[in-house]
């Protein structure tokens, strides 16, 4: 299906997993918009690869074991924001998470992805800088929380910092960090 879900603080059940988009990237995306408030999924949840979850809330599994499924994009926030998932989520190699960083404040400079359960970590991170925003060095942004973590992203698209930084991505056990380092000089 393409269109677009908004839901705020919502309880969504049919008795099978809720499902956002399909496996065809050639028809219009779908998107699961969440605008605000707790949205509740007590039999699971799917994004296909044409599917987007955007927005900022937190989506309840109501169980440890239930797990978000996404092989689409996540994009946090309303630019930006945080997602919440009260559970487990699992990403294949065609997701991608969209994350933006505009200031150290998270939430309302930076997004984060935070995920109760277990995170299963694949596809792509794209991190953006904007508002004019140049991290200097020594900045950090926690992107993602979890529980625990396994595998890591396929590909990183990082935004271009100024000549003398770098990125350093930090897969902790229980958080992603992205850090700005200096590149050091190397005297010959």
């Amino acid at each position: 299906t393409s269109g677009i879900c908004l839901l705020n603080s919502s309880y969504i059940s049919n008795n099978l997993p809720f499902a956002i988009g399909h496996d065809d990237t050639n028809t219009p995306p779908a998107v699961l918009w969440m605008v605000s408030g707790s949205n509740v999924f007590p039999c699971g949840c799917e994004v296909g690869r044409n599917g987007i979850l955007r927005g900022k809330g937190i989506i309840d599994m109501r169980r440890e074991d239930l797990v978000i499924y996404v092989k689409g994009r996540i994009e946090p926030g309303d630019s930006p924001g945080i997602v919440t998932v009260l559970g487990s989520l699992a990403l294949t190699n065609t997701s991608v998470i969209d994350i933006e960083i505009g200031g150290t404040n998270v939430g309302t400079e930076y997004d984060r992805v935070a995920v109760s359960g277990g995170a299963y970590l694949d596809g792509t991170l794209h991190a953006t800088l904007i508002s004019n925003f140049m991290p200097a060095i020594g900045h950090s942004f926690e992107i993602m929380t979890y529980a625990l973590a396994s595998n890591a992203f396929d590909t990183m698209e990082l935004s271009i910092l100024a000549a003398d930084r770098k990125w350093n991505v930090s897969y902790g056990s229980t958080s992603l960090v992205l850090a700005v380092t200096n590149i050091p000089d190397l005297d010959l």
